[in-house]
Parts: structure tokens; sequence; C-alpha cells
């Protein structure tokens, strides 16, 4: 269900995970009631009521929907490999003003920087004389490239580089003479999350005025106090074509975490929260 077998159905992943305890439950009633040879009247009745209804998911209808990470995610765990997208397509554009080349225009420079963005998909250590070192494939749907990270640094990204990870690294881009690819050989990693701290300018938020309430406003303080950092805040009030920017004080500066913009997002829509780069115009 989680990958998909059921998209036949016409109805969201989410709202049949959502489902699934009512189903079973009626499952388990039904075979008990033909186990002891005798039928349910009010089982039948539920059944019929919901039939009536002409929506059976009606009741289900009203949890979150699942976001691209949440839906692939789903497909890995359940197949080993996704289906419908990669990770890396929610974030494309975050990914490309972090590390602006993709894997596949990347080309061997022993002594100039390069930055890649990527999901890594496998990932192993090694012990030599001068402690652990780590080998990582990262994927970021145009190409892969191995990315080898010795002691010194991996002590420090240990934490981030994990399978299954968006991660920004830095190094030089050799051609393997062992395989014949591209390898980078890795300076500094970062997550995704660290490297939006790091460079993010401004989170602006554009509120549609039809979602501005009391509810509204006790949501918006417990979402941006709940996660204090450095990146300035600026609300957009949107009605009746008129749009009035307002530049929250100090006070109410924040880390823009994924679960900060989730949560954003989930309430007022992914297009009407914006983050803004150092280096954008």
């Amino acid at each position: 269900m989680r990958a998909g077998a059921f998209d036949g159905l016409g109805v969201e992943r989410w709202v049949l995970m959502s489902a699934i305890d009512d189903a079973l439950r009626a499952a388990e009633q039904n075979a008990a009631n033909l186990e002891a040879g005798m039928g349910d009247l009010f089982g039948d009745a539920v059944v019929t009521a919901a039939a009536a209804s002409g929506d059976c998911y009606a009741d289900h209808r009203r949890v979150r929907p699942w976001s691209d990470r949440e839906r692939l995610a789903g497909e890995k765990e359940t197949l080993g490999l996704y289906v419908t997208g990669h990770p890396i397509d929610e974030y494309e554009s975050e990914v490309r003003r972090m590390a602006p080349s993709r894997i596949a225009d990347l080309r061997p420079d022993g002594t100039a920087t390069q930055r890649v963005a990527g999901l890594v998909i496998a990932l192993r250590t090694t012990k030599t004389a001068r402690g652990t070192m780590a080998i990582a494939t990262v994927d970021d749907r145009s190409a892969r490239i191995e990315m080898t990270v010795y002691a010194e640094s991996y002590t420090e990204c240990r934490d981030v580089l994990v399978k299954d990870a968006i991660v920004v690294a830095e190094g030089r881009v050799a051609q393997d003479d062992y395989s014949g690819g591209l390898v980078l050989r890795a300076q500094a990693v970062h997550s995704l999350e660290q490297e939006r701290q790091r460079l993010a300018r401004q989170l602006t938020i554009e509120v549609p005025g039809e979602a501005v309430d009391e509810a509204f406003t006790d949501f918006l303080a417990r979402a941006l106090g709940a996660a204090p950092g450095a990146c300035p805040v600026r609300l957009v009030y949107c009605s009746g074509g008129v749009r009035a920017p307002v530049r929250l004080g100090e006070r109410w500066q924040v880390n823009p975490t994924e679960e900060l913009l989730q949560a954003l997002r989930d309430r007022i829509g992914g297009a009407n929260v914006k983050l803004a780069y150092s280096g954008d115009h």
C-alpha cells in the first residue's frame, strides 16, 4: 500500500493508510461472524450506511497528505527502490543554489574545489592508519559519483553522512584510474539543513487573507517560536489582490528546519513558503 499497490483504487495512499485499522477491524468481525455461522446485523448496517454516503473514506480524507519525501520513503522501504520520483526532486531548485553543477556536468580538476549535492545511496567505512574513512556513492538523478571522505573530515561529518540522506559536499573532483569514472575527494560534508541554515538570508511566508484567524495566529507564533535562529522572517498578507509585507523583529528570527518549513507548507501551501539565499536576485 505504501508503495502504490492500491493506487488503482483511485484513493490517495495516505487515506488508505489512515483507513487500514477500520478495514482490518471490519474484516476480523466478518471472519468471526462467518466462523460462528451467523450474520452481523449491525455490521451490515454500518457497511450499508457507509456505502450510502457515497464515500466510505470520508472520515479519513482529512488526514495530512504525505509529502514527496514520505511517499518515496514508503516506496523505498517496501520495494527497495524509488518508483514515482527521486528524493532530490522536491529540493532540486534549493540544492542548485547550494551546488550549481549537477553531477553529470562535473569535470576533473585537481586544483579547484567543487560542490556536489545529492542523495547518499551507498556508504561503507574502512579503517586506515589515520582512522576511519568513508566511501559513499552520491546520486542527484543526473548521474552518480563516488565520494571518499578521509578520516579527519569523516570525524566531523559522520552524523550527517548516512545512507538515504541528502548532503552537500565540497572537494576536488578527479579521474579515478581504477574505475575509469570520477571521484570526489571530499574535504567537508554537510546536511541539507546545515547548508540551509548557513546560506538562507530570509524566510518569506505569504499568508492568504482567508487563512488568518485567531487559530492561525497562535499556530504561527508556536511554529516560529519552536525554531529560534538567525534567519529573518517576512510575512506577506495577501487579500483582494493587495499584498502587504511585514518584516518581523529579531525575536521571530528562525532556524529554517525541515520541520518548520513542512508545518508551514501543510498549513498554507508549499507555494506560499519561500526561502531566499545568499546570491539570489
